[in-house]
């Protein structure tokens, strides 16, 4: 296994055979489209998802999540 060298924008063409690679890059098209809906697809809809904001803390459930 050889570490990527470069940085997840969103913009990669992945599959989702990629695994936790799809996953990253998918949360970064969201993120940097800033689309909620796409965010939302890529969460755990549980209130087991955690996220550790280094500016908010940490948010449990996606409900506290979607508000961050």
């Amino acid at each position: 296994m050889h570490p990527i060298q470069e940085p997840i924008t969103g913009r990669e063409v992945v599959s989702e055979s990629d695994g936790p690679r799809s996953a990253l890059a998918e949360f970064y098209r969201a993120l940097n489209n800033r689309d909620i809906v796409l965010m939302e697809q890529n969460w755990d809809a549980t209130d087991e998802a955690v996220m550790d904001n280094p500016l908010g803390g940490i948010n449990r459930g996606w409900r506290e999540i979607r508000s961050a």
